[in-house]
């Protein structure tokens, strides 16, 4: 008898214990269900008297804590986001920086969290590792100067659908050289129909009224990166006005045309052609035209 109640009590004793540690993983640690959090875009190489910094994304449902988290380099150094409660929504971005101030050189309203001893990145090649308070690896990316970014231009992630690889990643093609805080420049959907070019409104009349002053010309591709070209052309084949010279651009790109020549005088009412030309993997080449009117007042 006692050592059948003996055992009924190590029993007990035990189902308590293991009670006890369910309840102080859900009450202690409420933050720890599988992360949606991932390493979007990442500025390893900014200009002389900018900031290094990493943006990340809430790409699931659920609203995620970052405290305790840590951001960590290819040599093991981590810094910790934060000790407080820091809340990312779904769909919102955040910038890991040095300061609250690392990406006050961007027109757009950005997110930043300023972290002590941020780590510094490598321009050849490095690995940025994001790990939750549990010291789990969330997200990380091994990068080399390779897959793109370099000198005031960062290396953006192009979709969720895949690892963090090479095909996964290239420089960004916007005019500022990154996006932190929006949606990256490579990014996106991509035609399916070769090259497509929409304009609105058409036609426009560029008369100052404030109504209709300027038309947006957006050009879509089958590719992640090209080098694209936007000329303006008269009805008789004449050139009025370059929007893109060759300049790289991301599956989708917008222009507007505010009715100047590249002299910057008005042109004339009549119709116009926008042709769209688009060099991509293998030097291939897609081209498309499109009709616009500039109209007067009616």
């Amino acid at each position: 008898m006692k050592n059948e109640s003996m055992d009924r009590s190590e029993e007990g004793w035990m189902k308590t214990r293991y009670r006890w540690i369910l309840i102080c993983a859900v009450v202690l640690n409420p933050f720890y269900a599988e992360s949606t959090i991932r390493i979007n875009e990442i500025m390893y190489d900014p200009f002389s008297g900018w900031d290094e910094w990493v943006e990340i994304i809430n790409e699931g449902t659920d609203v995620q804590n970052l405290r305790g988290w840590t951001l960590n380099d290819a040599t093991g150094r981590q810094a910790l986001i934060s000790a407080r409660d820091v809340v990312i929504k779904p769909g919102d971005y955040l910038v890991l920086a040095p300061s609250v101030h690392s990406c006050d050189g961007y027109p757009w309203a950005i997110s930043v969290l300023g972290i002590d001893r941020f780590p510094r990145l490598n321009n050849d090649a490095d690995c940025v590792v994001l790990k939750n308070g549990l010291g789990e690896c969330v997200d990380s990316v091994s990068y080399k100067k390779e897959w793109g970014g370099g000198r005031g231009i960062s290396l953006e992630r192009i979709g969720f659908s895949s690892f963090s690889k090479s095909e996964n990643w290239g420089g960004s093609t916007h005019t500022m050289g990154a996006t932190p805080g929006r949606l990256n420049s490579i990014s996106g959907p991509v035609s399916e129909a070769g090259l497509n070019v929409t304009i609105t409104p058409n036609p426009f009349s560029p008369d100052g009224d404030g109504q209709d002053d300027r038309s947006f010309i957006t050009v879509t591709s089958p590719w992640r990166r090209s080098v694209l070209r936007v000329r303006i052309f008269s009805i008789r084949g004449r050139l009025v006005r370059t929007l893109a010279g060759g300049s790289d651009s991301g599956p989708s790109s917008r222009f507007e045309w505010d009715g100047l020549d590249d002299q910057s005088r008005p042109s004339a009412i009549g119709i116009y052609v926008v042709y769209a030309e688009a060099c991509g993997p293998g030097n291939a080449i897609l081209k498309k035209r499109v009709t616009l009117v500039l109209a007067g007042r009616l």
